[in-house]
């Protein structure tokens, strides 16, 4: 996307910031949909769709708060 802004506004410039929380995200469900092994009412569903239906299972477990900012063991 960058290259296509700067293509068209060339004194522009492009900045990303990369969230490193990304990797602590579940992103199981949305591989699965990529590789085609799951619709994207069952991606939904997984992801957002439990939080109106209770009955959807097995669905994404959000991390805490606590458990994302406590300093893991073992080292």
């Amino acid at each position: 996307m960058a290259k296509a802004i700067t293509a068209e506004l060339p004194d522009w410039q492009v900045w990303s910031i990369e969230r490193r929380e990304n990797l602590l995200e579940d992103h199981s469900v949305l591989d699965r949909a990529l590789a085609g092994q799951v619709t994207a009412k069952q991606m939904f569903d997984y992801y957002l769709g439990w939080l109106a239906d209770s009955s959807i299972s097995p669905h994404y477990q959000p991390v805490s708060n606590d458990s994302a900012l406590s300093p893991r063991s073992g080292g």
